[in-house]
């Protein structure tokens, strides 16, 4: 319509300028994502040309199995209870429909094109990850942090960690298809920074996607020159997966004659031994031969926060202070409270509870994680030991409803049944849903759910290996991957995320730009 009204093809214009909206409002702001995701629309309205859009719809396999998918949650509803979280579930969702709708409807088929929108992307996370990095480096603003996770500003961590390693596998991408000076000029610095960004804001899911990333890459290039190239990657897969379960493995307790520990202080005050306690720093018991009173009297001397109140992190101060003596192996007593330094009173009142979780990115990350398995007896506020409860009590819930799931709305539903069924040892803010895809939508749809969803991400995994399109491989691999850890497609984030990438490789790119 336009097209004629304006003498040139208007439409194509819109229609990349849309999802060039969409691709910048990723990282940064739900509102330009939804005007990306309407603006798509309204302009295939705005053309009419719905005979085209039909022929390319039903020759797209990937889009009918997507349709199928999205088909799903509306028939799931007929078995479901809770109607208002259906229908909500199906709004963050529609998108997912949407965009990919308008993306094989009228395909965006010109590499030039598809470059725009990366460009917007990367514009977007280089911008908002340099202000996230800034203000939590205080290099401006005075916003303060408790956690290194909230340095995301604009949304979830988890979800802005997956997009940074998407435009790190971007970068790579135009390196390796570009092959010139000025493109590894511009594109070799964004891969550094983001690989860093990645590493140092120790987002589990991020650094899965960007080592996911790199694999692909290698087993991409890999077919060109040697097979024993993929074999040397799955040797060295194997060899760091083993050294990390053999770093994060629990370590046994440092047996101990209760007998023979020391009763007083160097002052004559009695220690305290709470022999219930399991926490350990150093594979020693934190919780022996501490005394209160000296602790208190001490730290109270050093701090304006009170030994008995709540550090910055909103935990109790008193147990933060114990077991940072016991990760530095200070007497937990007078004598241990004034061997502290500026720094380490500083790292106390932040809720810094022990000195290996000093380290910066990666190594910071692991040690925590460590923590968490040598002290599994109680999962709340540790992210992985919830999870591993969320899968647990998830999987009893698909084991009775494989067949059908529960229905769209139902979820969180049945989820909270179980919990209490169980007597779940999780605090009831912690009760949450699966954080794996994969069993999320097995609970929701059952099986038959499962299989259209393994069905259409293998549709399009085919068509894009066929097509060489690393991108899409890229992403293919940190989809599948992700889903083992996070419910991605639950939120508007994750909805958009996916549902532009699936969209732009629903269909052959020319080569000629």
């Amino acid at each position: 319509m336009l097209d004629k009204l304006f003498g040139f093809k208007v439409h194509s214009f819109l229609h990349v300028l849309g999802m060039s909206v969409l691709a910048f409002g990723l990282p940064f702001n739900k509102v330009l994502m939804s005007i990306g995701a309407i603006w798509g629309v309204s302009n295939l309205v705005l053309e009419a040309d719905f005979k085209t859009y039909w022929t390319n719809i039903l020759k797209n396999q990937p889009f009918k199995w997507l349709f199928a998918f999205w088909f799903l949650h509306i028939i799931a509803i007929l078995w479901s209870t809770d109607i208002p979280y259906a229908l909500h579930d199906l709004r963050i969702k529609l998108p997912l429909l949407a965009v990919p709708l308008a993306l094989v409807a009228r395909p965006i088929s010109k590499r030039n094109h598809i470059h725009l929108i990366f460009f917007a992307l990367i514009v977007s996370l280089l911008f908002t990850s340099i202000l996230n990095f800034g203000f939590y480096q205080q290099w401006f603003g005075s916003k303060q942090y408790n956690d290194i996770r909230e340095m995301s500003l604009f949304g979830s961590h988890i979800r802005y960690g997956i997009l940074i390693a998407l435009g790190a596998g971007i970068a790579l991408y135009m390196i390796y298809s570009k092959k010139s000076i000025l493109v590894l000029t511009i594109w070799s610095p964004l891969l550094i920074w983001f690989g860093f960004y990645t590493f140092y804001s120790q987002i589990l899911s991020g650094v899965l996607s960007l080592i996911v990333v790199l694999l692909v890459f290698i087993l991409f290039i890999s077919f060109n020159y040697s097979k024993w190239i993929p074999v040397s990657v799955v040797g060295l897969i194997l060899i760091v997966s083993y050294g990390l379960i053999t770093y994060l493995k629990p370590n046994p307790i440092e047996l101990l004659n209760f007998n023979n520990l020391p009763l007083k202080t160097q002052e004559g005050n009695l220690y305290l031994n709470d022999l219930k306690s399991r926490n350990r720093e150093n594979n020693k018991l934190v919780y022996i031969s501490y005394c209160d009173y000296e602790l208190e009297r001490e730290w109270n001397k050093l701090s304006t926060l009170n030994y008995y109140q709540k550090d910055k992190k909103g935990q109790m101060l008193r147990n933060t202070l114990i077991r940072y003596l016991a990760s530095k192996n200070y007497s937990k007593d007078a004598v241990g409270v004034k061997k502290l330094k500026a720094n380490d009173i500083r790292n106390i009142e932040n809720g810094i509870a022990s000195i290996e979780l000093l380290q910066t990115g990666l190594m910071a990350r692991l040690n925590g994680i460590k923590y968490q398995f040598n002290n599994d007896f109680d999962p709340n506020g540790h992210s992985i030991l919830q999870r591993l409860e969320y899968w647990k009590t998830g999987w009893h819930i698909f084991q009775k409803n494989w067949l059908f799931g529960v229905g769209t709305g139902d979820v969180q539903l049945a989820f909270d049944q179980q919990y209490e069924k169980e007597n779940s040892i999780l605090l009831p803010k912690n009760r949450l849903r699966a954080h794996n895809m994969y069993l999320t939508l097995g609970i929701t749809f059952g099986i038959i759910g499962l299989f259209i969803f393994l069905g259409f991400w293998l549709s399009y995994f085919k068509q894009n290996l066929q097509n060489k399109e690393l991108v899409a491989l890229f992403f293919f691999a940190v989809a599948m991957s992700t889903f083992l850890i996070e419910d991605t497609i639950e939120t508007q984030m994750g909805v958009s995320l996916i549902s532009l990438f699936l969209g732009l490789f629903m269909n052959k790119i020319e080569e000629n730009c």
